[in-house]
């Protein structure tokens, strides 16, 4: 057999597939491994399997599933390590610290390093995207000041990002700074006709804060343009 543990003949069957459906092969027999109980042959394809798709964009998943199979058997340091070996430069750095990030908080209930593994993705390239998930992570946290923070920063790199402005306008909504809210979601929807949830949520806000007009008239507008 191969270091992935898959005997030949199987390799052969597999070698004509795509890398991605051969990845995908490797995963779930590395789940049906575990599944009977046989923790170390399936830590051994998926090590196997992770050194075999070394610096495609499959590394990732062995990478991300030998640590989700170390957690699941207790041995949440490991798990963590995996995931905190993958340097920044690799093109999986973003998938692994999402996934340390994840594995923090659910284990360890540890908001801080959940936190810490999103700064650590706007740290090597702060843009709209790593800032819109550290935003969503904050939220997550039940932080909106840290939300509404990132995602300010996001929407001046990406303006007309309707969908920007909808979170934005959900994080002031939590923290009750409902003028704001409202200032973000009238500018976005004038902006953005066609976004239903920006129109939706801006009715609700009115309906909310009891300006019933104000929620007709939104209302009605989605209605003329057929929304």
């Amino acid at each position: 057999s191969d270091p992935t543990g898959v005997p030949k003949s199987s390799s052969k069957a597999i070698a004509h597939i795509t890398p991605s459906e051969r990845a995908a092969v490797f995963l779930e027999q590395a789940h049906i491994y575990d599944r009977r109980s046989k923790y170390d042959e399936a830590i051994k394809v998926l090590q196997g399997a992770l050194n075999s798709f070394r610096g495609t964009k499959d590394e990732a998943s062995f990478t991300i599933a030998l640590s989700e199979m170390a957690a699941k058997h207790g041995d949440v340091d490991h798990a963590l390590a995996i995931l905190r070996s993958v340097p920044k430069t690799a093109s999986h750095f973003l998938r692994a610290r999402l996934a340390l990030g994840r594995l923090l908080l659910r284990e360890r209930n540890d908001k801080k390093g959940f936190i810490r593994a999103h700064k650590d993705l706007c740290d090597v390239q702060e843009n709209e995207s790593t800032l819109t998930l550290l935003g969503q992570a904050y939220m997550q946290i039940q932080d909106p000041d840290g939300a509404i923070a990132a995602f300010q920063q996001a929407l001046k790199l990406s303006p007309s990002n309707s969908n920007l402005s909808l979170q934005l306008g959900e994080a002031l909504v939590s923290t009750h700074d409902f003028s704001r809210a409202i200032e973000y979601y009238r500018k976005a929807a004038a902006a953005d006709n066609a976004n239903l949830k920006l129109h939706i949520a801006l009715a609700e806000l009115y309906l909310k804060l009891q300006k019933i007009d104000l929620a007709k008239d939104v209302i009605t507008r989605i209605q003329a343009d057929g929304k």
